[in-house]
């Protein structure tokens, strides 16, 4: 067979856990380290090595014998606790449309639909920008975000579509859904909307009119010309880091803004909105720290 790389055993220089008695009996371990250890052997089964167990080296008569595996009584036991990862489905608790306009008269909360893209002609070649939030309140503060997935269902697409791309951009200032009801021409603002121009019509109103969202893309999709397809915004690094700042701190959770194709007229997008039978559902999977290591020896 292979020989150890130095007399004795390879092993770490620094200690895993350690435990002292001066009669027989339990021997525990348990320390923050064993848990790395346990996690990086979780991770990659390859390196799992298992401990050395060094005891006093130094004086005489100091060794100590501890029963073994093939004990039926009381063999070197591992416990672990440990949380399976939780899997939650959430439908955006509200979203809106923005629709492209200097004096923020439309909006579109309580419909059926929200929209993204640039319009015909019939539409003023005028953009559509669609926002979207969930309430993730139920996820513990603590927890640590694994996944996150957006499906959307279109409802409506322009005569002349084409294939596009949208992304999901977070949203950096709140804003709101108030009562109006319209397709994809809009309807008249009500208190609380949020347009083009207004966070909450019509008392506040974003920094940047069409709303104020990252530079950064969080996710993008491709939609082909159909009406009727289920769209995935894949989990990515960007929208785990979306939903885990939201988790972390509720304050600052405003939503995604819904970007489409901003260039070509007509090539408008509409989604099942909250109000629908086909609403925006983010898909999280995610953990909860509660891991204790404990090892016991006799």
């Amino acid at each position: 067979g292979t020989p150890w790389n130095q007399v004795g055993g390879d092993f770490a220089n620094s200690a895993t856990a350690s435990d002292s008695f001066t009669n027989l009996g339990v021997l525990n371990f348990s320390s923050t380290t064993m848990t790395q250890d346990i996690q990086d052997w979780v991770a990659g089964s390859s390196i799992n090595m298992g401990w050395f167990i060094i005891g006093n080296e130094t004086a005489p008569g100091t060794a100590v014998r501890f029963n073994s595996r093939e004990n039926s009584t009381n063999p070197p036991k591992l416990t672990i606790t440990y949380s399976l990862p939780y899997q939650s489905s959430f439908v955006a608790d509200k979203d809106n449309t923005l629709y492209e306009t200097n004096d923020g008269s439309l909006s579109n909360g309580s419909g059926n639909e929200i929209y993204f893209g640039k319009t015909g002609n019939n539409g003023g070649n005028a953009l559509r920008r669609a926002l979207m939030r969930f309430d993730l309140s139920s996820i513990p503060s603590t927890a640590t975000i694994i996944n996150a997935s957006v499906d959307v269902q279109v409802t409506a697409a322009s005569n002349n579509a084409q294939n596009m791309n949208a992304e999901l951009r977070m949203l950096t200032a709140d804003w709101g859904e108030g009562t109006s009801s319209g397709g994809g021409s809009g309807a008249a603002s009500t208190t609380g909307d949020a347009t083009w121009l207004h966070t909450f019509y019509d008392t506040l109103t974003w920094n940047t009119m069409g709303g104020d969202f990252s530079a950064n893309v969080s996710a993008s999709a491709a939609f082909t010309t159909s009406n009727t397809e289920m769209i995935t915004f894949d989990s990515n690094i960007e929208m785990v880091a979306d939903v885990q700042t939201w988790v972390n701190d509720s304050n600052i959770n405003f939503g995604w803004m819904l970007l489409g194709d901003e260039i070509n007229n007509s090539n408008t997008r509409g989604i099942g909105s909250s109000e629908s039978q086909s609403p925006p559902l983010l898909h999280i999977t995610y953990t909860v720290p509660d891991l204790i290591f404990m090892d016991d020896f006799e």
